[in-house]
């Protein structure tokens, strides 16, 4: 199982959000496989200068993960591409998916968008995901896991 807490170690008070994602067992990571039922999706983010989303891909096998994220709005236009490495049994977090990793594609306010994660190369590497999106108001966050689409 993999778990994770969120933390703030840049603000001016530095701790924990309060989330807490709770584990994903390993028979839910995904492997390598080129048709839809190799992707997790995380659904229902929202393009808006009120909210902060952070995405996390992470790596419950023994061998480096080559994953691919992409972007998709609601009628399935992919806006862009991301590969990272992702170092066996650890996460990689991306940070503020519409303001940093996705903003040179111009999605555009509003929504709904997904996040397709999935496997890019097939050595035998697994993938689990999810979205963490916050209020930058309240700086309240609330937690979407990344979801496989099953036959």
């Amino acid at each position: 199982m993999v778990t994770s807490n969120t933390y703030n170690v840049a603000g001016a008070t530095p701790g924990t959000y309060g989330q807490y994602s709770p584990g994903q067992p390993y028979r839910n990571a995904l492997g390598f496989d080129d048709s839809v039922f190799g992707d997790l999706y995380v659904t229902g983010l929202t393009n808006d200068a009120n909210l902060r989303t952070n995405a996390v891909v992470m790596n419950p096998s023994g061998v480096e993960l080559e994953a691919g994220v992409q972007l998709v709005d609601a009628m399935g236009t992919i806006y862009g591409t991301r590969t990272y490495k992702v170092k066996p049994f650890s996460l990689t977090q991306l940070n503020d998916v519409f303001g940093s990793e996705f903003a040179s594609f111009q999605p555009p306010a509003g929504g709904p968008y997904r996040l397709n994660m999935f496997v890019n190369l097939d050595n035998g590497a697994r993938i689990l995901g999810y979205a963490t999106v916050t209020d930058k108001k309240s700086g309240d966050p609330y937690l979407i896991p990344a979801q496989a689409m099953r036959p």
